[in-house]
């Protein structure tokens, strides 16, 4: 997919959360549902990490926030993102 998919109205989005390799810093402009699927995955906010494993669910509503996975295996992740931004 490209860049462009992400001013989409609505989307779902599937990635892997490596090891070793955490994800930039970054927050989204709209309230996203996150569904952690396998593995588990450090969700790292300003106020502190927040551990999650599989089957674990949160709401994302803009904050700024970085992905890692947590331990030697990969972390798989599901976000949808919905049409209406995030006004804070």
């Amino acid at each position: 997919f490209t860049v462009d998919a992400f001013n989409a109205s609505s989307f779902l989005l599937m990635f892997t959360a490596v090891p070793g390799q955490p994800s930039a810093w970054h927050a989204t402009d709209s309230i996203d549902y996150v569904l952690v699927m396998g593995g588990e995955v450090t969700l790292e906010l300003e106020t502190g990490p927040v551990q999650l494993s599989a089957g674990d669910i949160l709401i994302d509503r803009g904050v700024v926030h970085s992905w890692r996975a947590t331990g030697d295996e990969p972390g798989d992740v599901l976000r949808g993102r919905t049409s209406k931004p995030c006004r804070g």
